[in-house]
């Protein structure tokens, strides 16, 4: 069984108490028109047209992100819906969306931190566990607005909104999203929150070990009774009967001679990149352009994360760094994706690699390739090729086809699936902390090589040939 080792939470509802009335919504939208007014933005209309506006705005929007799960950015949720009525151009709205959206967030309910919240933040910090945040927010700044406000931002290695990732719960993706930037596999996961309807069905859609609900009065629709949380608590202090103190969990022990296939990560283990980026500076450099950055570093990873599990192709994805750093003319686009790409072929090859993958295959073991990348597995061999290590694999698991990226267990099993193997009976070789977590977590024995500081593995080497200490021949051949 795998063990818990992280904790996420909802925001509104959850780790603040949410209410409303008629009265303080008029006065948070009167409060909104002056802000309006004060940027040189006139509605045109009385105080009570301008909040019936925004009501019936937000109530359509409402529903369509209901339905579809998408979070739309500031600017377009105010010219498309909350401030459509009104006679303002996308460039002054550019201007003052995300102040306009965060203002409305923080003052269309009365929000107040539950009082036992900070003591059990503080508890589970001590215990050991990781802390993060999933929250349905229309405002970017809104939930690090308030964590700052309670004095909670500090225990939370992770927050994530769907103001910035762009999908809501209970789309199961936010879920695994927040999971993978955490570095915790699913089911190594708890998500409390109050609405049934959004964090308890995505939890449950995303494979977290625990749905914890917390009660909290209705605030707007009605909930469903089903799917069943794990729990029902009253006060967030429930969750610490949920959860073991240090010492209380049990690590699994593998078997260190059951090995029989070996599954590696293929950048910065299998190959590196020596001279990284060198072509696009050079033609950044020739051509007098300027790199900057231009687009949300948040939003950058999200879009990262979306190619490499395929929801966005690898076209889509160049085009969009390239445009990150303000690089917009067509031909210029076309030219620094070609650069680009010879940045990508030229690979360098770790000493020994060659040579130790060759003889752990005539050793006996199946070898394996499991890869979180936006590249097609072709283009991927094509630089295995170079140093003569393209054809001894057996199996290769790619995260845009798998549509998951590690340490999600669902890539590890796919590995294991193609070979009908069970967790016990193969290792990973890999260098991230999250990567090596995932796949212990299924059960497979982990190899730290070129790792990170924060790596955990059952063995650690630091050339590639002490692969062959660790793998002695399983067919009765001897050993070099």
């Amino acid at each position: 069984m795998t063990r818990i080792d992280t904790v996420f939470f909802d925001m509104g509802g959850t780790l603040e108490t949410l209410a409303f009335d008629e009265d303080l919504r008029r006065k948070a939208s009167a409060n909104l028109f002056r802000f309006l007014m004060n940027e040189q933005l006139n509605p045109g209309c009385s105080e009570s047209s301008f909040y019936e506006s925004v009501r019936a705005g937000l109530k359509a929007y409402r529903q369509v992100n209901t339905r579809s799960l998408k979070e739309l950015p500031a600017l377009k949720i105010c010219s498309d819906y909350v401030l459509k009525d009104f006679d303002f151009t996308i460039e002054e709205l550019q201007g003052i969306c995300d102040e306009f959206m965060l203002r409305l967030e923080l003052s269309f309910y009365c929000r107040e931190a539950r009082p036992e919240a900070v003591e059990v933040l503080r508890e589970l910090a001590d215990r050991g566990y990781k802390l993060g945040i999933i929250s349905n927010v229309m405002s970017k700044d809104s939930v690090v607005k308030n964590l700052t406000r309670y004095g909670m931002l500090n225990y939370f290695e992770v927050v994530v909104a769907s103001s910035i990732y762009g999908r809501r719960k209970p789309d199961p993706h936010i879920f695994l999203y927040a999971a993978q930037q955490i570095g915790s596999l699913p089911e190594a996961c708890i998500h409390v929150g109050d609405k049934i309807s959004r964090d308890i069905l995505g939890a449950h859609r995303a494979g977290f070990g625990m749905a914890v609900q917390i009660t909290h009065p209705v605030v707007d629709e009605p909930e469903p009774v089903e799917p069943v949380p794990s729990a029902v608590i009253d006060d967030l202090r429930g969750i610490l009967d949920l959860v073991p103190k240090k010492g209380d969990s049990k690590r699994i022990v593998l078997s260190a001679n059951s090995t029989k296939a070996i599954f590696f990560d293929a950048g910065d283990i299998l190959y590196h990149r020596p001279r990284r980026g060198q072509h696009l500076a050079r033609f950044l450099e020739a051509h007098s352009l300027q790199a900057k950055q231009v687009s949300d570093p948040a939003e950058q990873k999200v879009m990262k994360d979306k190619a490499m599990i395929g929801e966005l192709s690898k076209r889509e994805y160049i085009e969009f760094r390239l445009r990150s750093m303000g690089i917009e003319d067509k031909a210029y686009l076309d030219l620094a994706i070609i650069e680009l790409k010879k940045d990508s072929d030229d690979v360098g090859f770790f000493d020994g690699a060659r040579e130790t993958l060759t003889e752990l295959k005539q050793r006996g073991y199946f070898l394996g390739i499991i890869t979180d990348t936006y590249h097609a597995k072709e283009t991927k061999l094509g630089w295995l090729q170079q140093n003569g290590i393209d054809q001894v694999w057996d199996v290769f698991v790619s995260s845009c086809e798998e549509g998951v990226r590690k340490p999600h267990p669902a890539i590890y099993r796919a590995a294991l699936s193609q070979l009908d193997l069970d967790p016990p009976e193969a290792s990973f070789v890999g260098h991230k902390r999250s990567e090596l977590d995932g796949a212990k977590a299924v059960g497979l024995r982990t190899v730290a090589f070129n790792y990170e500081s924060k790596a955990e593995a059952d063995d650690f080497i630091e050339h590639f040939s002490e692969l062959l200490r660790l793998f002695p021949s399983l067919n009765g051949g001897g050993n070099k």
